[in-house]
């Protein structure tokens, strides 16, 4: 007959009728009594912790080991990349055994080095702008508001009877009757696009002034005005290509 509970002389001396342990609740053959004051043999399997990390061992592992090994990687390509899944989400590293920074989705407490290159592997400082100093641009940029104090423009300066410009301004001496091509420009445009061509032509004489342009020409004024004189002249054209079709206005001020 189990005894679960003993009394003498109005003492309780053992009770366990409180007891919750279960055979569930020990590890094989451990032994108890239960609160109905049967005998209980434990049925857990008991588990092996392991000392140290192992590539085969199905163990766990103590907590001081993983601590450890992981600290033993801080400055190595295990943690070369990383990514924060959330805004609670913080990553610390050490130098040494000093804590010296960490990391989180909204805030950065120490000085990181300057990234040299972009996802591309393209080098920040030969691709990008520079904030204060000159850049040089060998590729079209497309700039849809502009704030600009001073506008200078490379000027090509060319002495005879001919010119194809490639750029936006030129300074010419014109030394007989002058043919001024603009073809090249305008095929510079696609469609939708305008610009604006400005010369000066300088001469010692008086010369007709020849236009050439795969386009309609409009004047202001007179096509007759579009002459160059021994004062010079300033020249404006106004080309635009729409519906993939040139045309140019031609403005002409005799200098005095």
């Amino acid at each position: 007959m189990a005894v679960n509970k003993v009394i003498y002389g109005g003492n309780t001396l053992v009770d366990l009728t409180g007891d919750t342990v279960t055979a569930a609740d020990l590890a094989d053959g451990v032994k108890a009594t239960g609160a109905d004051g049967n005998p209980i043999v434990g049925m857990t399997q008991k588990v092996t912790i392991d000392a140290e990390l192992s590539a085969t061992s199905t163990n766990p592992v103590q907590n001081k080991v993983i601590y450890n090994a992981l600290l033993g990687k801080v400055g190595t390509d295990i943690f070369s990349g990383f990514a924060l899944m959330g805004a609670t989400f913080t990553i610390a590293w050490r130098q040494g055994s000093q804590p010296v920074g960490s990391i989180n989705a909204s805030s950065y407490t120490v000085t990181a080095r300057a990234a040299i290159c972009d996802g591309e592997s393209n080098v920040i400082t030969k691709t990008y702008a520079k904030k204060d100093t000159a850049n040089t641009w060998t590729a079209e940029q497309s700039l849809n508001n502009a704030n600009i104090t001073l506008e200078r423009y490379a000027a090509s300066s060319v002495s005879g009877t001919s010119a194809t410009p490639t750029a936006s301004t030129a300074v010419y001496t014109a030394t007989g009757n002058f043919t001024l091509d603009l073809n090249s420009i305008a095929g510079n445009l696609t469609n939708g696009q305008t610009t604006v061509f400005t010369a000066r032509i300088n001469a010692t004489a008086d010369y007709a002034l020849n236009i050439n342009i795969d386009g309609v020409i409009s004047y202001i004024g007179k096509a007759s005005d579009v002459a160059i004189t021994s004062a010079g002249l300033l020249l404006n054209v106004f080309i635009s290509r729409l519906d993939n079709s040139i045309t140019c206005i031609v403005q002409a001020s005799k200098l005095s």
